[in-house]
């Protein structure tokens, strides 16, 4: 579980299926060290108040992460897909250590992450570690969780978790330079298909 607020959903319609789910937080990626301690202290409020059980690694690992994550930034999405393979694994291996029937993420809840690349990544680890993944898609409860999250006056973090993360929320300038991205995107993306709809017309 990557957060209290993100639990709220996946919990409740994992019970509704019949699950009884135990939490696990494993997030070096949080930081500054009081952002990752409210997280940490927000998913064991959360675990209580809806009373599931739940483990946690207590170690701040900013050095750890730092190593892996200034490297990966060179690649295109290297950066999230380390966070994903490092926590994804972690997870595979917590579960079969511990002998849990199967293991998922609470990251399958939020709309901003890359649902197909932690699909995968989970079922690899999944396959390593000799423990079932147990996928399902959380985002349609996202307005749900967030109305849960409230109702138990969970911490809401105002960015993802890490400093990268952090800078891209808060730096004008890094918006305004994924607000033109997204705009030359949408203009190719309208061109192509204009191509595409002058080329199926001309063959018609």
């Amino acid at each position: 579980m990557c957060c209290g607020p993100c639990s709220c959903y996946p919990v409740k319609k994992l019970r509704e299926e019949g699950i009884e789910p135990v939490g696990y937080f494993f997030n070096p990626n949080i930081h500054p060290y009081k952002e990752w301690d409210m997280r940490l202290k927000t998913a064991k409020e959360f675990s209580e108040k809806v009373g599931m059980e739940f483990h946690a690694d207590e170690h701040y690992r900013l050095r750890d992460f730092l190593k892996k994550a200034l490297p990966a930034e060179a690649l295109p999405n290297g950066r999230c897909q380390m966070c994903y393979t490092w926590r994804l694994e972690e997870t595979a291996r917590f579960a079969a250590e511990h002998g849990f029937d199967a293991f998922t993420s609470t990251l399958f809840y939020s709309i901003y992450q890359q649902h197909d690349l932690m699909r995968r990544t989970a079922e690899h680890f999944a396959e390593q570690y000799g423990v079932a993944f147990h996928y399902e898609d959380f985002r349609p409860g996202w307005q749900e969780g967030i109305d849960i999250s409230h109702e138990l006056d969970l911490y809401r973090q105002p960015y993802c978790g890490c400093i990268f993360s952090e800078e891209e929320r808060y730096s004008r300038e890094i918006r305004k330079q994924r607000k033109k991205e997204n705009k030359a995107k949408k203009r190719a993306r309208l061109e192509r298909e204009a191509r595409e709809a002058k080329a199926a017309a001309a063959n018609s």
